[in-house]
């Protein structure tokens, strides 16, 4: 896991990621020395569908949400299309082997 405690979060980067108003190179932090986070806070906010797109002429449904999301917990069969917001008359619920990929 990376990034969901302080016991995995950690930073390095090399010395020419940024400069100060001087023109001075930052210190180099290598990832054999990364530094450990001075505070982490865990994530407490559940992500919301932002936006989706349906391009009907590739068949892709592209979903946007507010916050990064773990694409392997995707359960495609609980995903549907329908054709009102409420009380729809028609609907279509993917399943897994209508996925053809997912991107990060």
């Amino acid at each position: 896991a990376l990034a969901t405690s302080s016991g995995n979060t950690f930073l390095s980067l090399p010395g020419v990621t940024l400069v100060d108003v001087s023109g001075l190179d930052v210190v180099a932090v290598p990832a054999t020395a990364a530094q450990a986070v001075r505070t982490f806070t865990a994530d407490a906010v559940a992500p919301t569908l932002v936006s989706g797109t349906l391009y009907l002429s590739s068949g892709l449904l592209s979903l946007t949400f507010s916050e990064t999301v773990n694409h392997t917990s995707l359960r495609s069969s609980l995903v549907t299309l329908q054709n009102a917001q409420s009380a729809p008359s028609s609907t279509l619920t993917l399943s897994l082997s209508s996925i053809a990929s997912i991107v990060d």
